[in-house]
């Protein structure tokens, strides 16, 4: 590893300077859970009591670990469908996904253009294949993976185009290569790798704007407090375009865009700039008092969406909180007494506040005030328009947009597999029902005839034939009718059935039909 360190001080005079790496500390408790419930891009995961996985959502590149379906591009499941028994963490990413079984297998899915997947291809793979033994907990990037061992152990694999594997390289790699010991977690997002080690140092490595730093080596970002003491980072929760970081006091610190009443957009950084530039002495205690306000403004109308090149953190909460969770649009955390808060978009109802209605609350000095969902909670995952939360007794818990009754659920309801009622397939068959054959072409060669159209099956289309004379033959998978050479003169009547086998909301439907072949 090169010697970089990134020292991120917080003071009214925020600064960043580069250091030799020196420090260490002893090793810290750090905050973990079971990842018995997982939001990917357009799919999702949760692992119930029994240790049986069940997914749902998109299918397109077999991320749900369910064989597609070859009539259907998009694959989408709208309700949960069982993937594998025995799963201990699921790990849903961008279209693809991670299963971690109870004897420690690790098992991938989905998309594999770059060899994300670690199975030393880069083919799609629409079923669960085993990587390797002995994992802990996996983070999925765009199009890199990086894998935790239980001994500590971090692996990776996948594109490394920004240095993101953190090898020294900046080769991709089909297969996991080892990076580093003594980590306890890995956040991916987009081309950047950021590791917590064991003793609560952050590292980062990947796509950097800093000309001083080799983004292919692993770089330490340190945090000080307004006294100068350094603090361990116990956890980072971060999307495209924020960064939320735990740190061991329990406060947490926001890195990213935020946007004010009047939807002008800042960040620390630029706050930061305009200070140092412009004010000084009276003026510029004056001004750090306004843009103190502005802050405050800031925060009651908290909706970030724009990506930033900010690289100064602010302390959004004081202390109390002991896990984060980030999605683009909605922000929650655990707090130590098991109590979940959550603020954001609302336009589906995923808050679970029993509205529809946006929550940016108010703040006062660093402490947000913020809307109190559940007791007794373990964990949270955010989507963009829906939640998953699994509380201590292991119960899961979903609300926002159900795509399968397309209504918006605004308070938590249990999360239970059910069987639904699936629609009737509208499976249509147009049906030749008399074909004629020439007895010359029959009497030297057999000859092949399309006798059925199909127009809007759901699901594969099989095809069978039920009475009939043994020279005439239908083809299972493709419908053609085959007569047999030598067949004699005659009117010929078949009866066959036609099966479109459904799929998770269409079931199966078989129409029986009748045709006569003429051969004269």
């Amino acid at each position: 590893m090169r010697n970089f360190k990134l020292n991120v001080h917080f003071s009214n005079r925020i600064i960043i300077v580069l250091t030799i790496l020196c420090c260490f500390w002893g090793n810290l408790s750090l905050a973990d859970t079971s990842n018995k419930i997982s939001i990917g891009y357009n799919h999702s995961g949760v692992i119930d009591a029994s240790s049986t996985l069940y997914m749902w959502g998109g299918n397109t590149y077999g991320q749900l670990g369910i064989e597609k379906d070859p009539n259907n591009y998009y694959d989408e499941y709208d309700f949960p469908q069982e993937v594998a028994k025995g799963a201990k963490s699921i790990f849903a990413g961008y279209y693809n996904s991670a299963i971690v079984k109870n004897d420690g297998t690790l098992w991938m899915t989905g998309r594999n253009n770059k060899g994300q997947l670690g199975d030393g291809t880069t083919t799609n793979r629409e079923l669960p294949i085993k990587i390797m033994n002995d994992v802990k907990s996996v983070s999925l990037g765009d199009e890199h993976t990086a894998i935790l061992k239980n001994d500590g152990t971090l692996w990776m694999t996948g594109s490394n185009y920004y240095g993101q594997l953190c090898n020294g390289t900046y080769v991709d790699s089909l297969v996991p290569v080892k990076i580093m010991d003594g980590v306890n977690s890995v956040a991916l997002v987009d081309y950047n790798t950021y590791i917590i080690k064991n003793d609560g140092t952050l590292l980062k490595c990947g796509l950097s704007n800093a000309a001083e730093i080799d983004d292919r080596y692993p770089y330490e970002i340190e945090f000080y407090d307004d006294y100068g003491n350094k603090r361990r980072v116990k956890q980072i929760s971060i999307n495209s375009s924020n960064k939320f970081y735990l740190l061991d006091d329990g406060s947490v610190w926001f890195e990213g865009m935020i946007r004010d009443f009047y939807g002008s957009e800042y960040t620390s950084s630029y706050i930061k700039y305009q200070l140092d530039t412009y004010y000084n002495g009276s003026m510029r205690e004056y001004y750090e008092n306004y843009y103190k306000e502005r802050f405050e403004e800031m925060r009651r109308d908290y909706a970030g969406r724009t990506v930033s090149n900010s690289k100064i953190p602010f302390k959004l909460i004081a202390n109390g909180v002991k896990l984060i969770r980030a999605s683009e649009n909605d922000w929650a955390f655990i707090k130590n007494d098991n109590t979940l808060w959550i603020w954001g978009d609302n336009n589906r109802g995923q808050l679970g506040n029993g509205t529809t209605k946006n929550v940016y609350n108010p703040s006062t000095e660093e402490v947000y005030v913020l809307y109190n969902v559940m007791n007794n909670v373990e964990d949270i995952a955010l989507g963009d328009d829906y939640t998953i939360a699994r509380n201590l007794d292991g119960n899961i818990y979903t609300w926002g947009y159900d795509a399968y009754s397309s209504k918006n659920i605004t308070t938590p309801q249990k999360f239970e597999i059910k069987s639904k009622t699936k629609l009737e397939n509208p499976i249509n068959i147009n049906v030749t029902k008399k074909l004629k054959v020439y007895s010359y072409y029959v009497k030297y060669r057999k000859q092949v005839r399309k006798v059925f159209s199909v127009y809007k099956a759901k699901g594969t289309v099989t095809y069978k034939k039920l009475k009939g004379i043994k020279n005439i033959k239908i083809n299972k998978k493709t419908g053609m009718v085959t007569i047999t050479k030598g067949i004699k003169k005659g009117k010929y009547t078949i009866e066959a059935q036609v099966q479109a086998n459904g799929d998770s909301m269409y079931a199966s439907k078989i129409i029986k039909v009748k045709f006569r072949i003429v051969v004269y």
